[in-house]
């Protein structure tokens, strides 16, 4: 009778520790793109793919586009964004169903690939760490008081021009916040993948609406975005190029113009607001925000 309730305990054991296992190891592979400036080969970079690696215990790839650094700042963006999709098609480890994870600008690459990329899978989850959803409105770090708008209003000209759409990567994701409707004709990237034009492509919000989980990490001090709440797809006021709408006034939202409105209703998207500037994150954020949705 010893011996049954021993060998019935043992049996327990084993069937607990192999359910976590199993847990643990259930998650999916996971894709991270980095941002501007950046390269797969990075120390930053690397150490952020090993520390999800640790932690989720499944197969984490930095996906690299063209040579990195240099790619990553001269090339047309939507061409920055082909070549991770191949990169990504190509690896064997992205042939079923996967996450994503952006950095920055890789976050735009990030959704490229969900609502673009002809992927053998789809993506699950999404993790999104400052990225410029919504585009950027003016020059980043300049510090010029006034004279800073007539800056941006006269390189918010430039920035559509062929040559500069074609050759500066963030020229693909520039929203002139004092020239939108310039931003809706000439942008070679954004415009498109936000379904900003009158013609939308239904796959577009389709393919988002697909996600088990989204989420949106914005640095309330970042001096990278303008604004910084682009990273939770918000940007100025068509009418008025000083105010913000919040996300849920905002025609985007309402006409749901990618699937945003919809994966909000089911609960499906998480905003988080973290101190510091451009991607300035902890291993305490990576463990409490984005671990979750990676798991």
């Amino acid at each position: 009778m010893k011996i049954s309730k021993f060998f019935s305990k043992i049996t327990f054991i084993f069937i607990l520790i192999l359910s976590l296992f199993t847990i643990i190891k259930s998650a999916f592979p996971v894709a991270v793109f980095h941002g501007i400036g950046d390269a797969c080969s990075f120390p930053g970079t690397t150490d952020f793919v090993d520390y999800l690696k640790e932690k989720l215990r499944t197969e984490v790839r930095c996906i690299e586009q063209g040579n990195g650094f240099i790619t990553s700042w001269f090339t047309n963006f939507h061409k920055l964004s082909e070549m991770a999709c191949e990169s990504l098609k190509n690896n064997p480890i992205f042939q079923g169903d996967f996450s994503v994870v952006g950095i920055s600008q890789g976050c735009l690459i990030a959704r490229y690939i969900i609502q673009k990329c002809q992927i053998k899978g789809k993506v699950r989850n999404f993790v999104s760490i400052d990225g410029p959803h919504m585009g950027v409105g003016i020059i980043p770090r300049l510090t010029c008081g006034w004279l800073c708008n007539i800056i941006n209003k006269s390189i918010g000209k430039l920035m559509y021009s062929g040559i500069i759409q074609d050759n500066l990567s963030p020229a693909g994701y520039y929203k002139d916040k004092f020239n939108i409707t310039a931003f809706k004709q000439f942008s070679s990237f954004l415009a498109d993948l936000n379904n900003e034009r009158e013609i939308k492509n239904p796959d577009y919000k389709n393919k988002i609406s697909q996600l088990d989980k989204m989420l949106l990490i914005m640095n309330e001090s970042d001096t990278v975005v303008n604004p910084s709440s682009s990273a939770w797809f918000e940007f100025y006021d068509e009418s008025d190029p000083n105010k913000v709408i919040p996300l849920r006034e905002s025609t985007f939202y309402n006409d749901d113009f990618i699937g945003i409105k919809e994966l909000d209703l089911l609960g499906k998207i998480k905003f988080v607001k973290l101190i510091g500037d451009h991607i300035h994150f902890s291993d305490f954020d990576i463990d409490t925000y984005m671990i979750p949705v990676l798991a």
